[in-house]
């Protein structure tokens, strides 16, 4: 060997081959990787298997290719998948094709590193396409070594004989040898039946209906079969794509730590040297995997350890990003892969200087428990390719060469250039297990777990109508579309997790889908471009701290102690609710005169009901499923439906407030007696509890997780029926309101003192007071409810908090305006121009002063006890004269 400069000119036997060819790195121009071929004497020379290294091949240390001086060495070259197999596809090649059958049936054309193959170099296992495999029974066409016959079909019915073969083994040798070995060149006619010989020749057919045409030779760059003018007819370019052959990697790795191998794949379809070899001690390097960390520190000269616990990986960019920090190898260790080592993917035909592995799970545990820091070898020997020219993976496609088949589309996630995808192979739109389309997975693969690059979703979207609409609910995102991506500039888009800090990379967001983890999430937004100020940006931001990421929180909640308040005060303030409505049940149940008036129960009933709700609300996020990850979630679905359930049971308390008022009109303004009330008394109770019970059991399907505890978590409509009863209520006050100051003015022009209290004022303040506590109780619920189903205030903490303080403290104002006339409503006795039962019966004799309309409202004002108490012991409950009072000697007429 000479060398110079890390030039190499070899010489072998009687023939001299200078190569230097170095290909630049695609960010470090320092880096060459020097190519050394090896010339044969004869092309009958068997390449004997070397040793040395540990595939027994040269070793190639710390990215520098370094040969040994044993005679015929195998040597380092450089490997572009992309071209390779044109150097076996060229009419005067100087390697050729070689057919094998696989250990496990089908037919494979192999273009080998080698000039002189020897099958030798691929016995024994190795890895393609993911699957490990050997090469048995292989061939070179009979015209170049006709060893078993002077055409195909003699060769192999030979090699069937010999070898025992199965008739579709058989068939299959056949067809690759056909095609390959006698297809028909430049200028011989070509039809379906006679095809062009494979890799090097297609048909340019010469008629719509593909019967037959002159075959020509593949153009160099494939883009040119779309070129204007180059062919006439679609199936000519379709015959023309052919020309790109689908080929992988076959070779194999090997990862030696304390002289222990360990099981391992390696990095498919990268353009690399064919041997790369590296040795140094192991350093954790999984942070690379992070979006926004470029460099592992103290990388430099190690081999390089990177945890991945997704499948959205760039192995391109990971690569990139190893070498940049001085990595002399990289070791994928795949956690969503347990036991397979063979779980390498695709390196999307980028530049690769380092030899880059995958292991399995447990043997990267294994490592980073117990090996880092120790010297590990890491080798890869590429061998060749094999190659097919009708692929599973579909036909090539790209801007110029779209897809041509029904319902397909060009995915965009297969070649790479200065780091976008330009290529792809042509999918069928995706659809679901019970075969109906999924617009959804358009956005995200469900079955490998990653989230799609913005250009396989724009195409997917546009070809396959897969714009996805969600349900209508306060926390589901808007309609996907990809055709409306896009922003100005990039300080406009919306990131997942600003700071990239991800802790939970696994945990499953509930915004897009059932199925979709935080590394999904997160590599969608950084993909596609939204908009920071959408709702859908907005939604998913309210959705990150489930994946431990540094935000604003649920709810605006960011702290634990922030979670904490939100999770025990409203409970606290159910609690007093609780309590509250106890007291009233019980006080106005206690008796069985209390019991017959119906003011009592109605709020009796109403306290019932307020009981359920507040008790619902009382364990805020408790029911909550566990899986939403909310501070004190222990729930599950059914818990949470339950939750939801007895809270829209809870605002029958809501509806009943408006026949409340409705029986303050009707016993203010309109002078109904308690007979004629309780007549209607179905019309007060069957209304409000036969609304409240139906949107109790309509939600059942829409109960979920609501931030602060399972409610209907649809939009607008819950809300509806509560805004209508505050409407209703409403009204009626305002004509309560006209009504009592009219006959306010009326009563003052017979008032012997202007500051006199009369009773229907009494009676009117009562009803404010507990319409007062209505509004109190659900106007600020109501517009948070309304902020969230129109895709806002998300995080404003503060009047979420007041909001959840508010709505289950019903109970509680029903009781402080239940007790108010006992404690803080009696009027003083200077109020009165008489003492309180001179006034009543002064009220009672002076008809034609006094609308007795008003009086029947006494029933209302709480009296002081003593007093109370004296008029109970002359009431009688039961009224015989529904028209009209029957007044008897001695007892007051006012029930």
């Amino acid at each position: 060997f000479l060398t110079h400069n890390d030039d190499f000119v070899l010489v072998v036997g009687r023939r001299t081959c200078l190569s230097t060819m170095a290909a630049p790195h695609r960010r470090n121009p320092k880096f060459h990787s020097v190519v050394a071929f090896f010339a044969i004497a004869t092309p009958s020379v068997r390449a004997v298997r070397p040793s040395g290294s540990i595939f027994g091949t040269s070793a190639r240390s710390n990215t520098t290719s370094q040969t040994q001086d044993t005679d015929h060495k195998l040597s380092s070259k450089y490997y572009n998948p992309h071209t390779f197999w044109r150097r076996c596809s060229a009419q005067d090649a100087v390697t050729q094709w070689v057919m094998c059958l696989g250990s496990q049936g089908g037919a494979y054309s192999l273009c080998p590193i080698e000039d002189s193959f020897d099958l030798d170099l691929v016995d024994g296992s190795h890895y393609f396409w993911r699957s490990e495999l050997s090469f048995r029974q292989c061939m070179h066409c009979p015209a170049h070594d006709p060893v078993y016959g002077q055409n195909c079909a003699s060769s192999i019915e030979k090699i069937s004989q010999m070898f025992h073969l199965s008739t579709e083994n058989e068939d299959s040798l056949l067809e690759l040898c056909t095609n390959f070995c006698e297809g028909r060149t430049k200028g011989k006619r070509c039809s379906r039946d006679e095809p062009c010989s494979t890799a090097s020749h297609f048909c340019d057919f010469h008629d719509v209906n593909n019967d037959f045409g002159v075959c020509q030779e593949c153009p160099t760059d494939i883009n040119d079969c779309y070129e204007a003018g180059f062919l006439a007819y679609e199936s000519g370019r379709r015959d023309c794509l052919s020309c790109r052959m689908h080929c992988d990697d076959i070779g194999r790795s090997k990862l030696v730590i304390d002289d222990i191998e360990i099981p391992s794949d390696f990095m498919h379809l990268a353009i690399q040297e064919s041997i790369l070899a590296a040795s140094g001690p192991i350093i954790d390097c999984s942070d690379l995997i992070r979006l926004g960390v470029d460099i592992c520190i103290g990388a430099r000269d190690k081999v390089c350890l990177v945890e991945a616990n997704t499948k959205n990986i760039k192995y391109w960019d990971l690569s990139q990003k190893a070498e940049d920090s001085g990595c002399v190898a990289l070791i994928l260790n795949a956690t969503y892969n347990e036991t397979n080592s063979k779980a390498c993917g695709f390196h999307s035909y980028d530049e690769l200087g380092i030899p880059f592995v995958c292991i399995s799970s447990n043997d990267g545990r294994r490592i980073r428990t117990s090996t880092i820091g120790k010297i590990a070898s890491v080798e890869v020997n590429i061998l060749g390719q094999a190659c097919q020219k009708d692929s599973p993976r579909g036909s090539i496609c790209s801007e110029k060469i779209p897809c041509s088949g029904e319902n397909e589309f060009c995915p965009y996630d297969k070649t790479v250039v200065d780091g976008e995808y330009i290529e792809g192979w042509c999918k069928p739109c995706p659809i679901d297990g019970y075969g109906n389309p999924s617009q959804l997975s358009c956005y995200f693969d469900f079955y490998e777990g990653y989230a799609r690059d913005s250009q396989y979703v724009v195409d997917c979207v546009k070809s396959c109508d897969a714009q996805v609409q969600f349900g209508s609910c306060k926390f589901c995102p808007d309609g996907l579309n990809a055709l409306d991506f896009g922003v100005d500039n990039d300080a406009d888009k919306c990131h997942f997790c600003p700071k990239y800090d991800i802790k939970y990379p696994d945990r499953l967001v509930p915004v897009f889908g059932a199925n979709i983890t935080c590394w999904q999430m997160q590599e969608f937004y950084e993909s596609v471009d939204i908009d920071k100020n959408s709702q859908n940006c907005a939604l998913a931001q309210k959705m990150n701290f489930i994946c431990g990421c540094d935000g604003t929180g649920y709810a605006g909640a960011n702290t634990e102690a922030k979670q904490a308040v939100l999770a025990w005060l409203p409970r606290m303030m159910a609690i007093l609710s609780i309590f509250g409505s106890l007291f009233i049940l019980y006080d106005t149940t206690r008796t069985a005169q209390k019991r017959c008036k119906l003011l009592n129960q109605m709020l009796s009933t109403l306290s019932i009901f307020d009981i359920l709700g507040s008790t619902a609300y009382a364990f805020t996020t408790l029911p909550t499923p566990q899986a939403d990850y909310l501070y004190g979630s222990e729930g599950n679905d059914k818990t949470c439906i339950a939750q939801g359930f007895f809270i829209q049971v809870g605002t029958i308390a809501c509806f009943l407030n408006v026949s409340l008022a409705m029986y303050y009109l009707l016993t203010i303004k309109y002078g109904w007696q308690q007979a004629r009330l309780k007549s209607k008394r179905i019309h007060f109770f069957l209304p409000p509890i036969l609304v409240g019970l139906v949107f109790a059991f309509v939600g059942v399907p829409y109960y979920d997780n609501a931030l602060l505890w399972c409610n209907n978590t649809a939009r607008y409509w819950p809300e509806i029926p509560v805004i209508q009863a505050i409407v209703f209520a409403t009204l009626i006050m305002c004509a309560i309101c006209i009504d009592v100051r009219k006959k306010s003015r009326a009563s003052l022009r017979y008032s012997s003192r202007r500051n006199s209290v009369t009773l229907s004022d009494m009676v009117f303040v009562q009803a404010c007071w507990f319409t007062g506590a209505f509004y109190v109780t659900w106007i600020p619920y109501l517009a948070i409810q309304y902020m969230w189903s129109s895709g806002k205030a998300y995080d404003m903490y503060g009047f979420i908090l007041y909001a959840s303080i508010s709505v289950p403290l019903q109970g509680f104002w029903n009781f402080v305006v239940y007790v108010r006339p006992r404690y803080f409503g009696r009027p003083k006795p200077t109020d009165l121009p008489i003492s309180r039962r001179v006034s009543l019966v002064t009220l009672r004799s002076s008809m034609s002063r006094l609308s007795f309309r008003a009086r029947r409202a006494a029933d209302d004002v709480e009296l002081p006890k003593q007093e109370n108490d004296d008029i109970l012991k002359t009431k009688q409950c039961k009224v015989d004269n529904p028209n009209g009072p029957k007044f008897d000697r001695g007892k007051d007429p006012i029930p």
